[in-house]
């Protein structure tokens, strides 16, 4: 410890107070035990665990005998998560078909069918420039993995790619596969699979044990696959001799690596969900049902912290709340097959997660975006609307506020509307919000109209990672070339967000993020099939600021400019009218992200105009 870091550790351990100074003391100092054993061991390639080294813990040291107890062991519900979705024996087998002959769609590639899996590398991005640096060292201790941002706004490598084929989501549907037919092609291409990542990643080496929130994944799928194919006979003992003690290593590492510096996270919460599914699995081993009774006491430590009591993600964002509500549902059906009580309120704050997407959601079309959106998962599935449909409540009113996240919702047969609030406490994460305040969505008839941009990419460009979280290409108003929150190239999973608890009433905005104050109010009037938005500016600064209003619409939508007011085309006919008195717009060109790694081209209105305290008034309306 150098001399000069004394005063800030004993500030934070101020902070922190002396529980949670001890904890992470305590986390550091085996962290880095971990990493000095580990580091030496993996150069000597003995990292990995053998079932020799296991079988001590076992009841019987004879791998076939602790073989046949895992075969043994029921996963009921296994029948019945997606039983839905997997009645379409069809598409099933199209795409099981698809994953056997190594046949993928990761974050914005599009399906390319590889001659082997390229688990070091962007293979996307060396389709899209075969000139540019796309391999990561499968050589590296996990350590000294260093993913640097790209500064300009030509893509760098994404290490998120090749973490996302090493998730091994793919072998649900694979599974759920062989489970129909007995295709043992299925079979074969899960075991080629799996032994040609252990070949191909040996344990602690390379970037696919960088993150262990990916690793946590992949243990998830791993148990899940093993439950699917177990019973087949075109897979040999020792292929799950080298399975089983490889997903040894995976709970052995999580021990080690949990992500809890600064604010916990999903990242934390996918390390717990994988570590509670593979505690789950060796739970014959001594002493593994401790650890797994710990994990269920952290994950509902968690799940009060995380969870806000209405129902929300507390990072700020729709997509990362999907994510969150899909580990929390994990955590609930496993803990009935593992003999844990769920807690009734638990379960109640669980349905209202469920019923905020379900309000979040334009019907037929999907989540309106609001913040970071990097298209996680944990299975291939996700949330499905049956899922949804099983877990959410009835919705009774058009109209909810949900003051902790900052979001007022109208959901209709006709309108569905957004507009996001200041609320922020230091407690929360702030990587994953945006500079939204103030911003709205709309969609018609379900449709979306105007749109959240997305978030295309994180660390391949910190310029179109900032383009995307910017003021300027939300729906909202701002002043010329000055964010509300500033952003940093070298900080791009943080936003320096003041603290808010939020006032206001349900459709109306008020924020002081930049030296004076702004206000908006949205008006939903049904009866008129109307969207009225009155925006202000509450004091006027320094003369020659301008203000600028940007409404970001969805690609399929046309804008035709005529005089003050313009329409909004979908598929050739004017789906609603948008007039200002107010504000003359222009149109210009802008993009949206429908998924991580992915941009259209779409068309954004803007209007300039001098910034003063007069009340600017927009409406949306029907034809």
């Amino acid at each position: 410890m150098k001399i000069a870091r004394i005063p800030h550790y004993m500030r934070r351990a101020q902070e922190l107070g002396p529980r949670k100074a001890l904890e992470v003391i305590t986390h550091r100092v085996q962290t880095s035990y971990f990493e000095q054993y580990a580091r030496y061991q993996a150069d000597q390639k003995k990292a990995s665990h053998t079932w020799c080294s296991i079988s001590v813990k076992a009841k019987n040291p004879n791998f076939s005998v602790f073989l046949e107890s895992l075969t043994q062991r029921s996963f009921v519900i296994i029948s019945d998560i997606y039983k839905e979705e997997l009645e379409d024996t069809k598409a099933l087998m199209r795409q099981a078909d698809a994953f056997a002959h190594n046949c993928f769609d990761i974050l914005g590639s599009r399906e390319q069918c590889l001659i082997s899996i390229p688990w070091h590398s962007d293979f996307r991005l060396r389709y899209q420039h075969p000139d540019a640096d796309y391999l990561f060292d499968k050589r590296m201790f996990y350590k000294d993995v260093i993913i640097q941002s790209g500064l300009t706004d030509r893509l760098t490598k994404d290490i998120k790619v090749p973490w996302e084929l090493s998730r091994f989501q793919h072998l649900f549907v694979m599974g759920a596969a062989y489970q129909r037919g007995n295709d043992s092609l299925y079979a074969r291409s899960f075991v080629q699979h799996v032994s040609d990542f252990l070949e191909e990643n040996p344990f602690l080496l390379g970037p696919n044990w960088v993150c262990p929130m990916d690793v946590g994944i992949r243990a998830l799928n791993w148990v899940w696959a093993f439950h699917f194919f177990k019973t087949s006979d075109d897979i040999a003992p020792e292929f799950w001799e080298r399975f089983v003690c490889s997903l040894y290593d995976h709970m052995h590492y999580l021990e080690h690596n949990w992500e809890v510096f600064g604010v916990t996270s999903n990242h934390y919460l996918s390390d717990l969900i994988g570590y509670f599914y593979v505690t789950w699995f060796f739970q014959d081993l001594k002493g593994v049902n401790k650890k797994h009774e710990w994990c269920y006491k952290e994950l509902l430590k968690e799940f009060e912290k995380q969870v806000f009591e209405e129902g929300t993600d507390y990072e700020g964002s729709t997509k990362y709340h999907c994510l969150v509500t899909e580990i929390f549902y994990h955590f609930y059906v496993l803990s009935q097959e593992s003999g844990f009580i769920f807690p009734k309120e638990a379960l109640e704050k669980l349905q209202r997660m469920f019923s905020f997407i379900d309000w979040a959601t334009v019907d037929g079309v999907g989540l309106v975006k609001i913040g970071d959106d990097d298209s996680g998962k944990i299975l291939h599935y996700s949330i499905t609307p049956s899922l949804l449909a099983s877990m959410k409540t009835q919705r009774t009113t058009q109209d909810h506020i949900f003051k902790k996240f900052g979001l007022s919702i109208h959901k209709s047969e006709d309108w569905h509307v957004t507009l996001r609030h200041h609320s922020y406490t230091k407690e929360q994460p702030s990587g994953h919000f945006h500079n939204d305040i103030g911003s709205v969505t709309v969609a018609y008839k379900g449709i979306p109209v105007i749109v959240d941009p997305g978030s295309y990419v994180y660390t391949p460009s910190s310029v179109w990672r900032n383009i995307f979280r910017s003021a300027q290409v939300h729906n909202s108003f701002f002043i010329q070339d000055v964010e509300p929150v500033m952003f940093s190239e070298a900080s791009l999973f943080v936003l320096d967000i003041p603290e808010k608890s939020m006032t206001d009433s349900m459709w109306k905005v008020r924020h002081h993020l930049y030296s004076i104050a702004a206000s908006r109010s949205v008006h939903v009037d049904e009866a008129q099939g109307s969207v009225v938005i009155e925006d202000s500016w509450e004091e006027t600064p320094t003369q020659g600021c301008m203000s600028i209003w940007n409404f970001t619409l969805a690609p399929e939508i046309e804008p035709l400019l005529d005089d003050k007011q313009c329409k909004l085309m979908y598929r050739n006919k004017t789906l609603l009218i948008m007039k200002s008195e107010d504000l003359k717009f222009e149109v210009v060109s802008g993009w949206f992200a429908p998924a991580y790694g992915t941009k259209i081209p779409c068309k954004r209105l803007v209007a300039t105009c001098p910034l003063n305290s007069q009340t600017v008034t927009i409406k949306i309306s029907k034809p």
